[in-house]
């Protein structure tokens, strides 16, 4: 048996706690791109009826929040 070597049990919990955290932080986040093509979502002009959309794709014309979804953990 190798001594001094890290790892187990705990460690690798330790991990998964970790990869849920950041998964929550970046899930309640806007996205920065869009998912289709992966441009950088840009804001939308100011519209005096104040459409709703706060970033869109310039390019296949996704929009937030009418297009997003929040991304799920599976398991």
């Amino acid at each position: 048996m190798a001594s001094g070597q890290g790892g187990g049990w705990w460690q690798l919990h330790s991990i998964i706690g970790q990869a849920k955290e950041e998964f929550d932080f970046w899930a309640e986040r806007p996205p920065m791109a869009c998912p289709r093509c992966g441009e950088p979502l840009r804001p939308s002009p100011p519209t005096d009826s104040g459409a709703g959309v706060e970033l869109y794709c310039l390019y296949d014309g996704w929009q937030y929040p009418r297009d997003w979804q929040r991304p799920s953990r599976s398991g």
